[in-house]
């Protein structure tokens, strides 16, 4: 009976949030080819915008299972003229499978304003690859929109991979826009010493905020431990996006504000 007990306390922990047992050994799709395939996908388009006065808006760990769509509802209620598109943060689904795919993406698509995406681990669950790459597209990709120079990196797997890392770079070296925001999944602080999901390089982190740095990225926006965060390090501003889970709940959103060649950003509570 004890050793029972003793088994079912550990199971319950390994399955917890924080040390997420399927993680593990969910993700392991290959971080090269998922760019490889991610890079022969049709570019994502430069988003026209009017004026280089806006907002934009910012989600992480949505974490879409169903057809409820609580938050969804009341972010649209929220949602000004002055916000003209949505980045989101990754863990888009519960287990990736099709249906959670569709869904993410019908419920998005319903806040009217255009979204981007970038993969978290939780994406990546049951084969969920292949959903996301023929449902959302590349899980790597770069876009002007208005004065601002937006990148997306996938950090679903924990690891750049050597392609990933050279047009990383490349895309830095070479921007020129005024302003650059990068979003990913994987925050680069770890919260707790239970959180087993991270980069598994600490040097990996190093080289990003070095590059960062390095390059003039504004901003670097990350989701994953589901807990708000705000730091700035050698003059880049990282945030961790709270999680916004579909089925209610006073989830805190991230708003940013462009005007001409300065960026800042704000939060808001849903249901206040």
């Amino acid at each position: 009976m004890v050793r029972h007990i003793a088994a079912l306390a550990v199971f319950l922990f390994l399955s917890s949030c924080s040390l997420d047992i399927f993680g593990l050994f969910g993700t392991s799709a290959d971080i090269d080819k998922r760019f490889s395939e991610s890079r022969a996908l049709p570019a994502v388009p430069d988003l026209a915008i009017a004026t280089n006065d806006y907002s934009f808006i910012v989600l992480a760990d949505l974490h879409v299972y169903s057809w409820d769509n609580g938050n969804f509802d009341r972010l649209k209620a929220r949602l000004t003229s002055d916000d003209k598109y949505i980045l989101a943060c990754g863990d888009l689904t519960q287990q990736g499978e099709l249906q959670y795919m569709q869904n993410y993406r019908d419920l998005m698509s319903g806040l009217g304003i255009p979204f981007y995406s970038t993969p978290g681990n939780h994406d990546l669950y049951f084969g969920g690859w292949a959903n996301y790459r023929d449902i959302l597209g590349p899980s790597c990709f770069t876009l002007k929109a208005g004065n601002v120079r937006i990148i997306s990196f996938d950090s679903a797997s924990g690891t750049l991979g050597g392609e990933q890392r050279a047009w990383l770079e490349n895309i830095l070296r070479t921007y020129t826009e005024p302003l650059c925001v990068v979003f990913t999944h994987f925050e680069f602080f770890s919260p707790s010493i239970l959180e087993t999901q991270q980069y598994t390089d600490i040097e990996e982190v190093y080289y990003l905020m070095d590059l960062f740095s390095s390059y003039g990225v504004d901003y670097v926006f990350m989701g994953h431990s589901h807990a708000y965060d705000d730091r700035t390090v050698n003059g880049v501003r990282y945030v961790v996006g709270e999680d916004f889970k579909e089925n209610g709940g006073n989830s805190k959103v991230i708003r940013v504000q462009v005007n001409g060649g300065t960026i800042s950003h704000s939060t808001f509570m849903l249901n206040i």
